[in-house]
């Protein structure tokens, strides 16, 4: 009777843990990340070793910079799946300036930047203006994008970078690589802006009931605009810094980068249309989906199956997002 009480009493104990954790998916999130981590160094041979950290970190950075910029979309209750032609095409741009028209650097990240807005800016009218779906517009131009990508270059990679360019991203803050101190700046940027400002108020009350906001007599129109200008911008920052890791502009970089972004991301919200966000979320969706591109590289994991993977822990990942979403609305 005492063991079947204490049992009991356990048992008690460990749902009552349990349920609490739930109000806080960040912990759980944080809580698989790290046995996902702990688990992938002990079962690939090289995990750990200082060559593959230091990609890892990298590849966290880039993805990290672009998923920040994705998140301010998800808050918005939209989508952006441009941002990995947006992210190819700035890098494109930038080294067509440096190594095909001899301009110099400054002015050629300023030319890729600008080609970031000015697609993020379109993105932003046909959803606000003209009223089409996130989902659609940005597909659509996804493809254009691409397009637009694959008529500059020839569909040839742009090589041999000047060490000017070069320079932006690999050289280090002490003993870390350049790449994640622009990261470490965009947290702090976007944490202040979604939390401190009146227009991450806007972009949340959007995100939660857009119809309230607009009678209200918030223009949301210039508000979801700026949202997709942001995202455009931020993936270009991070396709040009890519490009300058690497040393070469190529029009096929990052296939299925978008899906890591919505993935990663999607780990920082608790849905697609929620109105709910973290930085800190989105930072262990990051490392979560990062390590994961990792592992299954140094498993000589084919690419197609790599952004098959990819795509399913995304539907999973959003899948369980909304039904936590579901749930929080049936007890309110």
């Amino acid at each position: 009777m005492i063991t079947i009480k204490r049992i009991q009493s356990l048992k008690y104990i460990v749902l009552n843990l349990w349920k609490s954790l739930l109000k806080y998916p960040i912990i759980i999130a944080f809580i698989i990340m790290t046995a996902v981590i702990i688990s992938l160094s002990t079962l690939i041979d090289g995990f750990l070793s200082d060559n593959n950290l230091l990609s890892l970190l990298n590849l966290i950075s880039f993805l990290g910079i672009a998923a920040l910029g994705q998140s301010i979309v998800l808050v918005s209750g939209g989508i952006d799946l441009s941002v990995n032609s947006i992210y190819t095409f700035a890098g494109v741009v930038c080294a067509v300036a440096i190594q095909l028209l001899g301009l110099p650097v400054p002015i050629a990240v300023a030319l890729g930047l600008i080609a970031s807005v000015f697609f993020g800016l379109i993105n932003g009218i046909i959803i606000s203006r003209l009223k089409l779906s996130p989902f659609i517009t940005t597909i659509g131009m996804l493809g254009i994008i691409r397009g637009c990508t694959n008529a500059i270059t020839m569909n040839f990679p742009i090589l041999y970078l000047p060490i000017e360019f070069r320079s932006l991203s690999q050289g280090y803050i002490g003993i870390f690589p350049f790449s994640l101190a622009v990261l470490l700046f965009f947290i702090i940027i976007i944490s202040v802006l979604m939390h401190s400002t009146i227009i991450g108020k806007w972009i949340f009350a959007i995100g939660g009931n857009e119809w309230t906001v607009k009678i209200s007599g918030i223009n949301t129109d210039n508000v979801k605009m700026l949202v997709y200008v942001l995202s455009g911008s931020i993936a270009g920052i991070a396709g040009m810094l890519d490009a300058s890791r690497i040393g070469f502009a190529s029009p096929a970089a990052e296939s299925g980068f978008e899906l890591g972004t919505v993935a990663a991301a999607a780990v920082g919200s608790i849905g697609i249309s929620s109105g709910l966000v973290s930085v800190m979320g989105t930072m262990i969706g990051t490392t979560f989906i990062g390590a994961l591109r990792n592992s299954l590289s140094l498993l000589n994991i084919a690419s197609c199956w790599q952004q098959i993977i990819i795509g399913i822990v995304t539907i999973y990942t959003i899948a369980l997002a909304n039904k936590r979403k579901a749930d929080n609305n049936l007890f309110q």
